[in-house]
């Protein structure tokens, strides 16, 4: 992305909820900043997305996170091609939309 401690993540949770997600993840000395300019333009961000994100600031940590989240079970090896479909088209989504305004 050509910034240093902002990443996007993929992760499965098994145990506190069947689910799969992604997220951009920032990590760096101006995180709360990067994540308020984020922040600002949710409403435009979340049309592109066509749906709502979940906004962490983690206001006594040093990191946020934006979060988009999926009811796939991943435990279902059935869901599989459905999870790396979402996955790829997640990622994809991410890197489109909020890579730009990371600039």
């Amino acid at each position: 992305m050509g910034t240093s401690g902002i990443h996007i993540s993929i992760s499965v949770r098994f145990v506190w909820g069947n689910d799969i997600g992604c997220e951009l993840y920032i990590g760096t000395e101006k995180a709360k900043e990067i994540f308020h300019n984020l922040h600002n333009q949710k409403s435009e961000i979340e049309s592109k997305f066509g749906c709502e994100l979940d906004w962490k600031e983690l206001p006594e940590g040093k990191v946020s996170r934006i979060v988009l989240r999926n009811d796939i079970n991943p435990n279902n090896k059935d869901n599989w091609n459905d999870c790396f479909d979402w996955y790829a088209n997640t990622v994809d989504q991410f890197r489109t939309i909020l890579v730009p305004l990371l600039k």
